[in-house]
């Protein structure tokens, strides 16, 4: 056989589909830090990276105040992406809610913001979720501290 019978039929096979390979939108990332940051302000995420798309919503980590880590723990990845220093980062161990304080909660999703008011079950800084009722009552909920009186419930 020659050389150019085998190119020739070559081109007659199909073509295996090319899968186009889903990364997670760098922008919406951001955008979640931000919005976990509250008045403290991080870096942007690297663009070079190309992180693949997480099947559940990524995790966060607010706990430190020089940088906040995101996670996916069904693929593995995690990154930290650095806040501003300049923007005067809070101490750890500063308490930023009071235990029988009331709070504003806020809840975010992709498209919606919901918030509401209730009382703090324990002292929290910047980070460390607390326990947190509603005004409706029943059982306590886990919010993250992000500021002076303000928790966020995360997915």
């Amino acid at each position: 056989m020659s050389c150019k019978w085998i190119l020739s039929f070559a081109a007659f096979l199909p073509m295996a589909p090319v899968q186009a390979q889903q990364f997670e939108d760098l922008d919406t990332l951001d955008r979640k830090v931000a919005d976990a940051l509250g008045d403290q302000k991080a870096r942007p995420i690297d663009r070079r990276l190309k992180l693949a798309r997480c099947p559940e919503p990524v995790a966060l980590d607010v706990s430190t105040p020089a940088s906040v880590a995101l996670r996916c723990n069904s693929i593995g990845w995690r990154i930290r992406v650095p806040t501003e220093q300049g923007s005067g980062p809070v101490n750890v161990g500063e308490i930023l809610v009071r235990r029988g304080e009331m709070v504003e909660i806020r809840i975010k999703g992709q498209d919606f913001e919901i918030g509401t008011t209730g009382l703090a079950n324990e002292n929290g800084y910047r980070g460390k979720r607390i326990i947190v009722k509603t005004s409706t009552g029943g059982a306590g909920i886990a919010a993250t501290v992000v500021k002076q009186g303000v928790v966020h419930i995360t997915d």
